[in-house]
């Protein structure tokens, strides 16, 4: 037997569905970084536990990767911070835009991106490292109506994921293998192994 919705009844299932709908836009906008666009490290880590275990349950590799600008306080002291903004927002559209679909790039910091590569070994990760890099040291950014030419360099970190890793551990070997960017002679790309 059918049932038909009354007029209070159908107002009662459209405002329901209108406030299920404003939450979660309010919670969209709580996972998202103001200044790129790209979802913040709130989301990074809610959704980093839900890679970690689907990895683990259908046996995949994850890999994690975090970009860092060089030299970016200098740039945002130099030409300030409205560029500087406009350096972030380009550099996270060009992340964005350097990876599949089923990657997720996240604004980390002031100045570092993550980038959450499901079905990624450390070998294919590096590769894609190396590839966004490069493609942000060829870019030439603008520095608006002053008709300055800025080049940014980057660096990398890579961390794969091992079966007992929690987002904290995998986040932490990733920084621990950017810190060693610097000390490793200058190479952009460095990938950690092991435990922390």
């Amino acid at each position: 037997m059918l049932h038909a919705l009354t007029n209070t009844e159908l107002c009662t299932v459209k405002r329901k569905k209108s406030m299920n709908q404003a939450a979660g836009y309010r919670h969209a906008s709580e996972g998202t970084d103001p200044v790129t666009g790209l979802l913040n490290r709130t989301a990074l880590e809610h959704d980093l536990r839900l890679e970690i275990h689907r990895a683990v349950r259908y046996c995949f590799p994850l890999s994690v990767i975090i970009v860092s600008i060089d030299g970016y306080d200098e740039i945002s002291r130099d030409y300030g911070s409205d560029i500087a903004c406009n350096i972030l927002r380009k550099t996270g559209q060009m992340l964005r835009n350097s990876v599949r679909k089923v990657d997720m790039v996240y604004r980390y910091s002031n100045t570092k991106f993550v980038l959450v590569l499901p079905h990624t070994d450390k070998d294919s990760s590096s590769i894609t490292a190396e590839r966004i890099l490069g493609r942000i040291r060829r870019h030439i950014f603008s520095s608006g109506g002053e008709g300055h030419k800025i080049s940014l360099h980057a660096s990398a970190g890579i961390a794969e994921m091992k079966v007992d890793d929690d987002p904290a551990t995998i986040l932490f070997l990733a920084e621990k293998a950017l810190r060693r960017t610097s000390t490793d002679g200058g190479r952009p790309v460095s990938s950690s192994s092991g435990t922390p």
